[in-house]
């Protein structure tokens, strides 16, 4: 190359000029192959799927198509077998009495078939039926426990495992273990979906823990009568649901268990700082109405999950600290005061408000 450069130094240097275009030519070519190379790839991915779904429609057709015409055959075969028995014994075999045996053969057919099209359904509605007589047998013998003792003047303790129902695979609480005196504050700390909503749902017994229980005075809380347990619960959820009523009625019917006057009501909603405003109820107006319905009813113990998510920065009286990032395990246990002066992963989190690797 240098040589013949040398031979026509002028005719090398027009030559040369076009160097860069021929590179980038053959850079756009590569570029062009590996697309090429990737849809080839691709496609040969497809191809396996694609005759899987093929072979299994021309199956699922013909399927069905033997569904629809397997009456015609069923109907042609009879009338056809019916007419000829009909025209060699005239005296033994009737149009009428044909007729009536064919149609109650194909109908009783026909329902059959349609009974087995809700095999699926029946084997769902036979675990249905069998969670829903388990709840029936897990109903609380005694009426009258309530009357005879009185709960919640001495201790609340906590200790259980539990999974979903329909997620067994995981394990939402490892072995929680608290224990609480009446007049006692607790406080969950943890990142969504630790199992902060799913103690709560525990304790007012919408599940049942998988090992464990939990002890209300050293009694089971499954040996309490249901109604009587969440009588004495009020509880302010993360998603409030409210009825198709009136403000009023619906604070009031948090302590639909007595009369509830109206000047109860009005001071339960002025402790919430539900504002005076008669317009358009929204997300935070309808956590004050059930912070005042849980006021109103004024329970022996208050659940609050996540109670002021909804309210704004001013509005919040209490703090929320939920960017604890181990989920489903107890890291750190005690007051405030005693957290914050261990100075280790509580302290972080209310410091600096990062969740923590």
């Amino acid at each position: 190359m240098i040589v013949n450069t040398l031979n026509n130094i002028g005719l090398s240097l027009v030559v040369m000029c076009f160097l860069p275009q021929i590179g980038l030519s053959g850079f756009f070519q590569a570029k062009m192959s590996i697309r090429s190379l990737y849809l080839y790839t691709f496609k040969q991915q497809l191809e396996a799927p694609y005759k899987s779904a093929k072979k299994k429609d021309n199956i699922y057709g013909i399927c069905f198509a033997f569904a629809q015409c397997v009456i015609f055959m069923v109907y042609a075969a009879s009338f056809r077998y019916g007419g000829y028995l009909s025209n060699t014994f005239p005296l033994f075999y009737f149009t009428s009495i044909l007729l009536k045996v064919i149609s109650d053969i194909v109908i009783s057919g026909k329902a059959l078939g349609k009974a087995f099209s809700f095999s699926p359904r029946l084997c769902q509605s036979q675990i249905a039926a069998a969670h829903f007589f388990k709840l029936l047998d897990d109903r609380n013998v005694s009426k009258s426990f309530h009357c005879k003792f009185n709960l919640f003047d001495q201790t609340f303790s906590i200790q259980f495992g539990f999974t979903y129902p329909t997620r067994t695979d995981i394990q939402v609480l490892h072995g929680l273990l608290v224990s609480l005196k009446p007049g006692q504050t607790l406080a969950f700390v943890g990142s969504s979906g630790c199992g902060k909503s799913t103690s709560v749902q525990l304790l007012e017994r919408f599940y049942d823990p998988d090992e464990g229980r939990v002890l209300i005075d050293g009694r089971p809380s499954h040996t309490v009568n249901v109604p009587f347990l969440k009588a004495q619960i009020g509880i302010v959820s993360q998603e409030p649901v409210l009825f198709d009523c009136s403000i009023a009625e619906n604070i009031q019917h948090e302590g639909n268990t007595r009369n509830v006057s109206m000047v109860e009501i009005v001071e339960a909603a002025k402790k919430a700082y539900y504002p005076t405003s008669r317009y358009t109820v929204k997300n935070d107006k309808r956590k004050r109405i059930t912070i005042a319905q849980a006021i109103v009813r004024n329970p022996k113990i208050l659940l609050l999950d996540e109670a002021t998510s909804a309210l704004d920065t001013e509005s919040e009286k209490v703090p929320r600290y939920h960017s604890l990032h181990v989920p489903r395990l107890v890291i750190e246990r005690g007051t405030h005061e005693k957290l914050m002066a261990k100075r280790a992963t509580y302290y972080k989190l209310v410091t600096t408000g990062a969740p923590i690797s």
